[in-house]
């Protein structure tokens, strides 16, 4: 299960392996592996994130303090109301790499406009057990097994309901 892969056909070292154990349409267990920089990610359920096996957390950073948000091709259409907040936009291909980025720390949010669940999925567990939220565009619970029909919305927690409100505006 290879995420990005429009990238890895590019040439693009932003791909990730991505792996999930779900049971009632929850997440119970994730992995995520980074080949280009040998990193492995993985969450059980309730007991914590870790990129090869040390813990990982995301940061606090707000939209405002100039947070980084990620979006997606699907999800560029609210980057210029996002950056109106004074955080500042990253595109990246790779809804898993994008999601490692948000659980290790390195930015405050990633939105994906079109989901599937193998790809974020997993992702989300982990992005969760490091401290983060994730949601739809318009702010509800996720299950996984059915599809997802209205993008994701992973961040900080910090800066979530604050994203929610802007892509609702937008759309």
């Amino acid at each position: 299960p290879l995420d990005g892969t429009k990238a890895f056909i590019m040439g693009i070292p932003l791909s990730t392996f991505i792996l999930g154990l779900s049971k009632a349409g929850q997440i119970l267990l994730a992995v995520v592996y980074d080949p280009f920089q040998d990193n492995l990610y993985h969450a059980v359920k309730g007991k914590g994130a870790f990129c090869n096996s040390r813990p990982i957390h995301v940061n606090q950073d707000s939209l405002q303090s100039g947070g980084y948000v990620i979006v997606s091709e699907s999800s560029f259409q609210f980057a210029k109301p996002i950056a109106a907040t004074g955080a500042q936009i990253e595109p990246l291909p790779g809804a898993g790499y994008r999601a490692m980025v948000l659980a290790a720390g390195r930015c405050s949010a990633s939105l994906e406009g079109k989901a599937d669940n193998h790809d974020v999925g997993p992702a989300s567990l982990i992005v969760e057990e490091a401290g983060g939220k994730v949601t739809d565009l318009s702010g509800m619970a996720l299950r996984y097994d059915q599809p997802l029909t209205n993008g994701i919305i992973l961040s900080n927690d910090v800066c979530h309901d604050e994203l929610v409100a802007i892509v609702n505006y937008t759309e």
